[in-house]
């Protein structure tokens, strides 16, 4: 038991943060590779493509044609295997072309920092914590789907309108129609009475009640497997509180 809780609270406290650092550290240099230009700073040097993208975008076309409605993530899966199982000679322009390229623009780069001043660099540097910010957050979400995550429980408000597009889509409307009928719906929310919201709030209460109970299954299971920082702050906190309970018992 203890050796169970020594290493679950090791995990906890330092592999999730150097995991943690590590992915802050690829966002921020990510970010600051790929910048866009501020009315506040001057254009950043654009980073060239790498050898397969410049070989994938001389022949989209081709592969397009090929693959008839296929769509661009399919593409993209064809175009690398072909990619893969080219022989090196037929790779090797690309490669060269990419690394003139690439030493090309780490001058650029360098004289583009050099040249900015203390104002500039503070306008990149909040512009880099803002998108950082949002990196972090849709890698997470990311992570979080692909692990499994349960859906999150629908509202009340969810519910109705959805029963009221779906009704609307029996006699047949537009997109359009559906994006005006779906804000419409929902400010009308509001004024519905409160005998009418009922069976609503009651299916959102029985959503929410299978959204916490596959929740607790699932972050549990991502305990188990390591994978601490996609679970809530809220479990985090339960977690922690319940290795200092089991620490301070086996002392």
């Amino acid at each position: 038991m203890a050796l169970r809780v020594g290493v679950l609270a090791a995990c906890f406290s330092k592999q999730c943060i150097v995991s943690s650092n590590r992915t802050v550290a690829l966002l921020q240099l990510q970010a600051l590779r790929n910048v866009s230009s501020s009315a506040e700073y001057p254009d950043k040097p654009k980073r060239p493509l790498s050898p397969f993208l410049k070989y994938l975008r001389e022949n989209r076309e081709y592969f397009e044609s090929s693959n008839p409605g296929t769509g661009y993530r399919k593409i993209v899966e064809i175009a690398g295997e072909e990619w893969r199982s080219m022989p090196e000679d037929e790779k090797k322009p690309y490669e060269d072309e990419f690394k003139a390229a690439f030493a090309q623009y780490k001058e650029e780069e360098k004289e583009f920092l050099a040249g900015l001043t203390e104002e500039q660099l503070d306008a990149m540097k909040e512009h880099l914590g803002e998108k950082k910010k949002s990196l972090v957050k849709k890698r997470l979400a990311k992570r979080k789907v692909k692990l499994g995550r349960p859906k999150r429980f629908i509202p009340a408000v969810g519910f109705y309108i959805r029963d009221k597009l779906n009704e609307a889509s029996k006699e047949g409307i537009s997109n359009q129609e559906r994006k005006d009928m779906f804000a419409r719906v929902s400010l009308e929310w509001k004024n519905v009475p409160d005998y009418e919201k009922q069976p609503y709030i009651e299916m959102s209460e029985n959503d929410r009640k299978r959204y916490e109970e596959e929740m607790a299954v699932w972050e549990e299971r991502m305990v188990e497997i390591g994978e601490y920082d996609v679970i809530r702050e809220s479990s985090r906190k339960k977690l922690k509180e319940k290795i200092a309970k089991e620490q301070s018992e086996e002392h």
